[in-house]
């Protein structure tokens, strides 16, 4: 019952109470790049020469990262930067805008860096909660993340998809919420570096026409819906140009408050449903992003865990769909089961493939499906919550371009399975998300079929969570307070495997045979914390940790990037294992990186 009050005020003591005969870092406001932790010397790339020559971002000299592990170009980018030495104290939501000039050329890659550290220029010890991040460019949402609670850390994200924002001169805008509260010790502030990258090459596939979605809902000029319980529903007006011919849906989701761990509060499921006008056209299930606080902060000193500092976002296919997205809509997303006082932070564009020729569609089939089984039971000593959902939406259209006739069918099947066990001092979860966007696109000339384009994402997220927390009191909890605070000593025990792979599968015609790309993105955290101390309630609900006697936390971590062309193979592999003591906070074990090109 504690659990969440706890995790709340790790961030605040753990730094005062845990020995360390380590040195902090300078506190410069100057870091550009930002220098290594004076407390450990990493080298996360430990050859650099292997990794200039296999084009991977390095993350070199920090403390903490996030790996951008697929291929760059052979070429030298041209480094734009947004912000330079940002500095983040009392940001609460207030928007950080820059003009960025967009260099002149043709664009293979477009990669937004970010390279951040926290520091304290008054009392020199950084203490800090995470805090979330989100980054818009012309007020179309691009990047949501998180920060690290210590030290530096860097994380890199591509933007290639939104390739066609970038003319002339763009507004980049910054949200990165935070606040600085000596009183309770609180005294970290962020110092950001923003740059972006272009690298010279031939430009991809990309859509020519982005639409961003509730717009000025919650921010003027920012394509960003904010539901809570009160308001579940967001919804704005929308016109999409009536020539496309191929269409996805993009978007990033985030809970905030209870909802962050959204699989231990109230109904363990959420859905996030976007509605043009009554016309459902995607369901999909939140993932279960764990932030350099969540659950145990001891596991994630210094690997995170899956896709923190930089989310992946969610593409749907949904070209079979276009005749009830084309035209001016009213189109609504509505997050499900939201908690008490919690909130939802959802950003979405339509990416849109136009045509200069005119164009004429018809909807021929729609049809969708959802079932949600849920099972309450109650134990003599554990409790017993299981729910199951589905959701199943075919469509499919007739598009026509000249004499050239597409017949698309778009299929977006999802499942959510969670199991939760629980008594007064344990809590397991265990779940799994899976879904699966597909688009078919049969080309017809003369009735004849002249083609076949498919496009396919897969997306499996499982995550096991076991917790346990042990409180003796030395006196009434329920009769705490401020003035009669009731000591007590307590132990926690945390069990983490988390998992993501995603995989999008591209099949194009080639002549009288088919050209197979794909691409792949696999990444893993199994981590295990035992934390035992001191601690005092100030209310039945609401402690404060004292001191720390014991403290143990290992954590490996995999990442696994893949690319299969028709004659190649790139794979990118890290793994990584942590361990923290009371004695030695950090050590990394095994650090290895491989990358192959058949």
């Amino acid at each position: 019952m504690y659990r969440g009050i706890i995790i709340l005020l790790l961030a605040i003591v753990l730094l005062s109470v845990v020995p360390s005969t380590m040195v902090i870092g300078s506190t410069s406001k100057v870091f550009n790049p930002p220098p290594k932790p004076g407390m450990v010397a990493y080298d996360n790339a430990p050859n650099e020469q292997m990794l200039r020559k296999s084009r991977v971002v390095s993350t070199s000299g920090y403390w903490s990262w996030q790996d951008y592990p697929f291929p760059l170009p052979d070429v030298e980018p041209i480094k734009v930067p947004v912000f330079v030495n940002l500095e983040l104290a009392n940001s609460s939501y207030t928007p950080f805008t820059a003009v960025v000039k967009v260099p002149e050329g043709e664009w293979s890659k477009i990669l937004l860096r970010i390279d951040a550290k926290l520091y304290d220029p008054v009392f020199g010890r950084p203490v800090q909660y995470d805090r979330p991040l989100w980054v818009f460019i012309n007020g179309v949402p691009v990047l949501w993340g998180s920060t690290a609670q210590r030290y530096n850390w860097t994380a890199t994200a591509d933007l290639t998809l939104f390739y066609n924002l970038f003319k002339d001169e763009v507004t980049v805008t910054l949200i990165l919420p935070n606040w600085v509260v000596p009183r309770i010790g609180v005294t970290g502030r962020f110092l950001l570096n923003m740059t972006l990258l272009f690298y010279p090459g031939e430009k991809p596939d990309v859509p020519n026409v982005i639409v961003p979605l509730w717009m000025g809902t919650w921010m003027e000029g920012l394509a960003v819906a904010r539901p809570t319980l009160d308001k579940p529903n967001v919804t704005a007006p929308v016109t999409v140009p009536e020539n496309v011919v191929k269409a996805k849906l993009l978007m990033f989701t985030e809970g905030l408050v209870y909802d962050e761990f959204w699989y231990y509060y109230g109904a363990c499921y959420r859905e996030v449903k976007v509605y043009f006008d009554d016309k459902l056209v995607a369901l999909i299930h939140p993932y279960h992003y764990i932030y350099t606080g969540g659950l145990m902060p001891f596991l994630w000193r210094p690997l995170p865990a899956v896709r923190t500092y930089a989310t992946e976002p969610v593409i749907v296919d949904v070209t079979g769909l276009l005749p009830l997205i084309v035209g001016v809509h009213n189109v609504t997303v509505e997050v499900t089961n939201i908690f008490s006082r919690s909130r939802w932070v959802i950003g979405g564009v339509l990416l849109l493939w136009t045509t200069t020729e005119p164009v004429k569609m018809e909807l021929k089939y729609y049809n969708y499906t959802t079932t949600t089984n849920v099972e309450e039971e109650t134990y003599e000593t554990f409790a017993l919550y299981r729910v199951s959902t589905t959701f199943n939406l075919k469509g499919a259209s007739t598009i026509t371009i000249g004499d050239k006739q597409i017949l698309a069918t778009t299929l977006l099947f999802s499942t959510l399975d969670v199991v939760r066990t629980y008594n007064d001092v344990w809590d397991n979860i265990t779940l799994i998300e899976y879904r699966l966007s597909t688009t078919v696109e049969d080309v017809f000339k003369d009735e004849m079929r002249v083609g076949r384009y498919k496009w396919t994402n897969e997306w499996i997220g499982p995550l096991s969570v076991d917790y346990g927390f042990v409180v003796i009191p030395e006196g009434d909890i329920s009769q705490a307070s401020v003035q009669n605070p009731v000591p007590a000593t307590f132990s926690i025990i945390v069990s983490v495997m988390q998992g993501l792979s995603t995989t999008t599968r591209i099949v194009t015609p080639a002549g009288l045979e088919v050209e197979v790309k794909a691409t792949s993105l696999k990444e893993s955290v199994d981590a295990d914390n035992v934390l035992s101390g001191r601690l005092i309630f100030i209310s039945p609900t609401a402690a404060v940790i004292t001191s720390i006697t014991d403290v143990y936390a290992s954590t490996l971590k995999t990442v696994i990037g893949l690319i299969l062309g028709e004659d190649y193979t790139w794979i990118y592999s890290r793994g990584t294992f942590a361990l923290t003591t009371m004695r030695e906070w950090y050590k990394i074990i095994n650090d290895f990186l491989k990358i192959k090109e058949i």
